[in-house]
């Protein structure tokens, strides 16, 4: 009984000196150490774990694209310190962040815009306006009163642009009375804009004599207090029965804008403008054929041909 006695004395012995070895050596961990981060455990969503951000808002173009990369590779785990970053930052982290942050989560990226549209800095609201007109949040109804009237132009005509994309059908009368704009690169893109939003072919001409404008925006007034009242479906159902039938006009230049027109919305074809309407049948009936088969996705959704670049 005592040889018993002793021989566990000298394991528990070993066992106490075994661990003193490993916790010197650093060769283990015998007891569990507590996490640094208050309240982390192993049951703590990974997904949401707060993380370092690389540095944004950088003088280097090149650097601070590399970086908002990065930051859009961390995915969910970066979203906190992004909205943090775009609302208490810089003026150029915050647009960075927007950015990367709208790759992420659009609408946690379209929640920090609204806010920030009322920044003193130009650049910031810019960036805010680009991520509303992605989003196509309708919460910029409330501030594109302002907005339309900042007085940076390149604010303006980013505004104008947020509008048809988040308003749509009720962007017009903000584009409309931009073409009395003082800046004329402001009239340029509120007409595109207008074309793109109408799906017409107004022509302005933003830089020509008072006269050519005056005459343009009487056109678009009176398509305006006919049409004003329908839905961008509507408009496109008509100009592609318009188009369709303008596709066997005598006059090429007719031919060529429906052509022209028809290949944005139903793709690439085969039609060529430059041919003689009776050498071109097989190819009209073809894109009647592809529009009554594309007439029920533009039911849903009509797609506003624009694109979104304001420099």
């Amino acid at each position: 009984m005592k040889r018993v006695l002793f021989a566990f004395l000298l394991l528990a012995l070993a066992g106490v000196a075994y661990a003193a070895f490993m916790l010197v050596s650093g060769g283990g961990v015998v007891f569990p150490v507590p996490s640094a981060s208050p309240g982390a455990s192993p049951l703590t969503d990974r997904s949401t774990a707060a993380v370092s951000l690389p540095p944004l808002g950088l003088d280097d173009v090149a650097a601070t694209r590399a970086n908002i990369n990065q930051a859009v590779a961390l995915g969910k785990p970066a979203i906190e310190a992004l909205k943090g970053l775009a609302q208490r930052g810089s003026s150029a982290e915050k647009v960075d962040a927007l950015d990367a942050l709208v790759q992420i989560s659009p609408a946690d990226a379209s929640d920090i815009a609204v806010g920030l549209l009322d920044n003193p800095d130009s650049s910031v609201v810019i960036a805010a306006l680009k991520v509303e007109a992605r989003s196509g949040d309708v919460r910029l109804g409330q501030k594109i009163d302002d907005l339309v009237k900042h007085a940076d132009p390149v604010v303006r005509t980013a505004a104008l642009y947020a509008a048809a994309f988040a308003l749509q059908e009720r962007s017009l009368k903000y584009l409309i009375d931009a073409l009395t704009d003082s800046d004329a690169v402001v009239r340029a893109q509120a007409s595109t804009a207008i074309d793109a939003v109408s799906l017409q072919s107004f022509g302005f001409p933003h830089s020509g004599y008072p006269s050519q404008q005056d005459e343009i925006r009487k056109k678009i007034a009176a398509w305006f207090f006919e049409s004003g009242s329908k839905t961008r479906f509507d408009w496109l159902k008509a100009r592609a029965s318009r188009s369709l039938d303008d596709l066997v006009s005598t006059d090429l230049f007719v031919r060529y804008d429906a052509a022209s027109f028809l290949a944005a919305y139903l793709g690439e074809n085969d039609y060529n403008p430059w041919d003689e309407p009776d050498k071109s049948s097989t190819q009209v009936e073809t894109l009647r054929r592809r529009w009554s088969e594309y007439e029920p996705l533009f039911k849903a959704k009509v797609p506003l041909v624009l694109t979104l670049a304001i420099e």
